[in-house]
């Protein structure tokens, strides 16, 4: 988010992130509570669920449309503005998938015994923990994206419990529930991967933020580890002068390297940006500290994750990423 067009933009989208945000915890605990409106027979509650939930998906959808025209309006990087643009996608889904699935208790009205109840409650809690887990881990990306990946594990660990837990209930379900008909259990089978289905575009979500953090952190982090490594090197060629940070125009490199080719490890993204640079071999194995035999084997491994055919030059293409 630092390279929007300028600091009121950036406080601008922020916000209106952050609104959004509110909007999709405010969904999820109506949601929540829907759930267990609906397994104890309370329609009137599950009504004013139902009303309240439509108004926030409305407020919500209006809230995305506006922040979209402002990001592309206001912001200056593409790259930026796309995973954003994506991020708010993914968030949308949530919302929309939360309503939709409410509704669908109230029009369908599946017959779930009473003994399932603490079942679908559990399937539902861990289920809205893994989306109620997406606000600190985005709020963390946008004021600290350093701590980002720690937030992110959160969802990954409650999307993997409900996957659990979705797995007793029909096992459940289909193994000890004998008196019940298969069309009965299909149905109940059908609400389970409703519930689960927010753990699962939780993850969107997570992967996501983690995508955006590695970018962004490899991308400032880049020229201080050049900056580190070069401090005083010496090669048999002589003293490394390390170019201007201005000059190497290395964030948006990363940016776009790290887009286009997120399976490269971090020692090749490394040769990526020595290439870029115009170091030799020599020169690359003193910094990286390997074998000049283990350069040329790095630069065939990236030559074949970066997909080139034999008659393209790597440091001609690199540069032109």
């Amino acid at each position: 988010m630092k390279d929007m067009a300028n600091k009121g933009s950036h406080a601008e989208i922020t916000a209106g992130l952050g609104k959004y945000l509110e909007l999709m915890e405010q969904s999820l605990a109506v949601f929540v509570d829907g759930v267990r409106n609906y397994l104890h027979r309370d329609s009137a509650a599950l009504g004013g669920n139902i009303l309240s939930m439509a108004k926030l998906e409305n407020d919500a959808a209006t809230l995305a449309r506006e922040l979209e025209m402002t990001l592309y309006r206001r912001t200056s990087n593409p790259s930026v503005r796309g995973d954003t643009l994506r991020l708010l996608e993914y968030m949308s889904r949530i919302i929309l998938t939360l309503n939709n699935n409410l509704f669908q208790f109230e029009i369908e009205r599946p017959s779930i015994p009473s003994e399932l109840n603490s079942d679908f409650i559990k399937l539902t809690d861990l289920s809205s923990q893994a989306v109620a887990n997406i606000i600190p881990a985005a709020k963390a990306y946008f004021h600290s994206p350093e701590t980002t990946q720690g937030k992110v594990r959160r969802i990954y660990f409650y999307q993997k419990e409900t996957d659990r837990q979705a797995k007793d209930l029909k096992r459940r379900v289909f193994h000890d529930m004998i008196s019940l008909k298969l069309s009965e259990k299909v149905h109940l089978r059908y609400f389970a991967l409703h519930i689960e289905e927010l753990a699962a575009l939780a993850v969107k979500v997570a992967d996501q933020l983690s995508v955006m953090s590695i970018r962004q952190q490899s991308a400032s982090l880049s020229f201080k580890w050049l900056k580190n490594i070069f401090r005083g090197h010496r090669t048999e060629d002589g003293v490394i002068t390390l170019p201007k940070e201005g000059d190497m125009s290395n964030r948006e490199f990363e940016l776009r390297l790290t887009a286009k080719y997120p399976r490269l490890t971090a020692q090749e993204r490394k040769l990526a940006t020595l290439l870029r640079l115009e170091f030799n071999t020599r020169q690359i194995a003193g910094v990286l500290n390997i074998s000049e035999k283990s350069v040329e084997v790095e630069r065939h491994r990236l030559r074949g994750k970066m997909g080139l055919e034999r008659h393209q030059n790597l440091t001609d293409f690199i540069k032109n990423i």
